[in-house]
């Protein structure tokens, strides 16, 4: 079973997570030629997309069949 707002919960978590809002505006951590919040906001891209793949695979498409005629 689907639990939709558990799904939604996480999205908002990770949608807080990579806006850079809650860094420090003289912040100057730099990594990798980037400020760290770049990176922070791309490693959190990157997990909810796994994330909305998992749940694509956990929960299987019904199938149209369209056996109309």
């Amino acid at each position: 079973m689907k639990r939709p707002v558990t799904i939604c919960l996480v999205y908002l978590i990770l949608i807080a997570l990579a806006i850079p809002w809650y860094w420090p505006a003289d912040s100057s951590l730099v990594i990798l030629g980037l400020p760290a919040w770049v990176l922070i906001a791309i490693a959190v891209s990157f997990v909810a997309s796994v994330f909305t793949a998992v749940i694509l695979l956990m929960y299987p498409w019904e199938n149209d069949t369209g056996t109309d005629g």
